[in-house]
This record gives C-alpha cells, sequence and structure tokens, in this order.
C-alpha cells in the first residue's frame, strides 16, 4: 500500500483539548490559510483536525482558562518573516506555552546533512535551567543565479 493511500485509510478519533469542539481540517476551510488548505489534500491528510477560537481569546493564559488547557498541553507558534532583496522568507518557532520565550535562551543548532547545494539543520532551544522548550527544523537549496 502506497503512502497517500496508507494515510487515507487510517482513521483517528477526533481530539480532545480541554473543552476545545475540533473537526477535521478539511471540513472547516473557513480556519485554514488556503496553502495549508492545499497542502492537506495534497497530502492526502484527512485525520489533521482544527478548532475554532474566540480571537479574544488568543493571549495565552486567557486562552487556557477559557478552554481548560493546562499551560504544558498548550504552546505559541513565533512566525518570524526575513526579506533579501524580493523574496521573503517566513519561519517558525513552536514554543511550550510554559516557557518565556522573552528571557535568554540557549539555541543549539546540528546541521546532519549538507551536500549537492542541499543543507538541512535542527535547532534546539534552552531555557537557562536547561528545560527543552523548543525544536526547530529548516531545510535549503543554494543555486547559483545565471546572469
Amino acid at each position: 500500500m502506497g503512502d497517500s493511500a496508507r494515510r487515507s485509510a487510517t482513521s483517528y478519533p477526533a481530539p480532545v483539548i480541554g473543552t476545545l469542539q475540533t473537526a477535521p481540517a478539511l471540513d472547516r476551510p473557513e480556519l485554514l490559510a488556503d496553502p495549508v488548505t492545499r497542502a492537506l489534500k495534497d497530502l492526502q491528510l484527512a485525520d489533521v483536525h482544527v478548532a475554532e477560537i474566540d480571537p479574544t481569546d488568543a493571549d495565552t493564559a486567557a486562552f487556557c482558562e477559557r478552554y481548560g488547557v493546562a499551560l504544558d498541553q498548550s504552546a505559541n507558534c513565533v512566525v518570524v518573516a526575513g526579506r533579501r532583496g524580493a523574496d521573503t522568507r517566513l519561519a517558525a518557532c513552536v514554543v511550550l506555552a510554559n516557557a518565556r520565550a522573552d528571557e535568554w535562551l540557549l539555541y543549539d543548532q546540528v546541521s546532519p546533512s549538507a551536500s549537492a547545494a542541499r543543507g538541512f539543520a535542527t535547532g534546539r532551544l534552552f531555557t537557562t535551567d536547561g528545560r527543552l522548550v523548543a525544536s526547530v527544523a529548516q531545510e535549503g537549496l543554494i543555486r547559483l543565479r545565471k546572469r
């Protein structure tokens, strides 16, 4: 059985997260950005779920209180945009909600693969007491411009 067939043949129960009402993401495309909807369809990822939240509860503490989600079961996504010329690149880092991202963090980076104009790097962020609070990964491709 191919990988995409295996994905669509497997069915998982809707996740329970506090009092949030989850639904299959493809059933609620209005909660997704268009590229996410396209990727879920292209990859046949039918078992990805979403939950609608009140935007006024986007603050982590308010979210956790309103929906009964413990801090250690919640996370924040920090998105950073960088621009080089006309190109804008985005990077996302998920930080556990019970960690502070506005204090000093140690960033440990490893590049397990870099060859044939491609590179892959992973990174881990630790608090000053050594607790892992986030992990990141990025792949890159380097090409010379023809002039």
